[in-house]
């Protein structure tokens, strides 16, 4: 943000694609900077820019130092149910059947 601030958009872009290694701490930031780019295209679209290329540049280098990662982790998120046997703190609470009632519900509201 700090750059962005002080006009460096392909520094912030770059730095910004850095940091995505924790997605779920940039993931909110990420979708904010995202609408307020599509707000004044014409002047933020470098910034984006520079996010885009340097993610698909760490995209590629990633698959080629390990390939076909992305599908195995994915994979593994899948499977991560069946060998731990989580639960979701809903199907604690209240039971299965009517767990994924609520989830759905509180995601409509």
């Amino acid at each position: 943000m700090a750059l962005l601030v002080s006009d460096r958009p392909v520094a912030a872009g770059v730095l910004l694609a850095l940091a995505t290694i924790k997605p779920q701490l940039v993931l909110l930031l990420l979708v904010w900077l995202t609408i307020w780019t599509v707000a004044d295209w014409r002047r933020r679209y470098r910034w984006a820019a520079s996010f885009l290329v340097s993610m698909a540049i760490l995209w590629a280098t990633s698959e080629w130092y390990l390939p076909h990662w992305v599908p195995r982790f994915w994979q593994a998120v899948r499977e991560y149910h069946s060998y731990t046997g989580e639960m979701s703190a809903m199907d604690e609470l209240v039971g299965f059947p009517w767990s994924r009632a609520l989830e759905l519900w509180r995601l409509q509201a």
